[in-house]
């Protein structure tokens, strides 16, 4: 889709203070693979209303030496080119919604089915299509340093209860786990991948952490959150778990281990505390 991606940089003075705010933005024009926002449109045409499939989501930074590091919201808020109410994620989000007759709040379905349709496909198609898109345009220019806030950027609480919002968040992590938004690796081999290509460690285990990314398993590096993770499993990403079963499989090998650590097929066996650990597992 037609979209941009920059960084705003903006001077902010109140009375004698001044600072910058920096915000990382991704705005432009939406459409779904199944032409539902354009049907809607069209509909929407027939009340002599326009409705233009135009969206976006900023998220504050930070700018350091080696990259940005994401400066997550305490309270989002949501915009039809001004300001409406609070939203609860992260970021602003923005969007040609269709507004009641107060100019400040969404139309919903117990006024006007076809309106608030609208607003209800621009959110779960449009909205949630552009925030994944700021995620993982943001890795690219994300500090080493700002990994665990870049995740408290995703919605991570529930809008049970919020209305015509409550769709974003499943939207979201369902655009995410399609997406290179989880960092995995170390060292040289630092990036980022999609989560049903990685392997991910069962809770309680952090010591099998620093082997498996000797031995370039890939996992999560930082591990996701609890609540990230949850929230891409209930949106149906595939999770695959790293099991006993499995990680004896991956490191099964033909040489023979009656030899000394250091020189030990696997890198992940070259110390002992490693080796500790995976027997302890495994």
């Amino acid at each position: 889709p037609p979209f941009c991606c920059y960084e705003h940089i903006v001077d902010v003075s109140i009375g004698s203070a001044k600072h910058q705010e920096h915000w990382f933005v991704v705005n432009g024009f939406v459409l779904d693979p199944k032409g539902q926002l354009l049907a809607a449109a069209h509909t929407m045409m027939t009340h002599g209303e326009k409705a233009v499939p135009w969206v976006g989501v900023a998220a504050q930074v930070k700018s350091v030496a080696d990259g940005l590091i994401p400066q997550p919201l305490e309270q989002g808020r949501a915009f039809c080119f001004l300001p409406l109410g609070e939203a609860a994620v992260p970021v602003l989000l923005n969007g040609y919604f269709d507004l009641d007759s107060s100019r400040q709040a969404l139309t919903v379905e117990s006024k006007d089915k076809d309106r608030a349709q609208w607003n209800r496909l621009l959110i779960s198609k449009a909205v949630s299509w552009a925030y994944g898109e700021l995620l993982e345009r943001l890795t690219d220019q994300l500090s080493p340093r700002g990994t665990k806030h870049f995740y408290s950027l995703w919605p991570n609480i529930s809008l049970r209860g919020a209305g015509i919002w409550e769709a974003l968040p499943k939207a979201v992590y369902q655009e995410l786990g399609q997406r290179a938004v989880v960092r995995t690796g170390s060292g040289d081999s630092l990036g980022w991948g999609v989560i049903g290509d990685l392997y991910v460690l069962p809770d309680g285990w952090p010591g099998l952490q620093a082997p498996l990314l000797a031995d370039r398993m890939p996992i999560p590096n930082p591990p996701l959150p609890v609540a990230n993770l949850e929230l891409l499993r209930n949106a149906g990403a595939t999770i695959e778990l790293l099991t006993p079963s499995v990680l004896r499989a991956k490191l099964k090998v033909e040489e023979d281990l009656n030899c000394p650590l250091e020189a030990a097929p696997r890198l992940c066996l070259r110390k002992r505390e490693w080796l500790v650990e995976l027997l302890r597992y495994c």
